[in-house]
């Protein structure tokens, strides 16, 4: 937990919106936005970020549409 504490939350968010902007690029082929969101989702959970924080970004993302 010490570990977690020392990990700068605008850092984190920031990899985290990094992340997600590529691999949103890597899935410009896909037409179905739910099969999008879910591939994004499934990625970002895989990289070990929390569920509650992807889907805020998702949802702020999509938003800025």
């Amino acid at each position: 937990t010490l570990a977690l504490k020392s990990i700068d939350e605008a850092d984190y968010n920031n990899k985290l919106e990094a992340l997600y902007n590529e691999k949103l690029k890597s899935l410009t082929g896909e037409k179905n936005q739910f099969v999008r969101k879910h591939k994004l989702q499934s990625y970002l959970l895989q990289k070990g970020y929390e569920a509650d924080l992807i889907m805020e970004l998702i949802h702020r993302k999509e938003k800025e549409q």
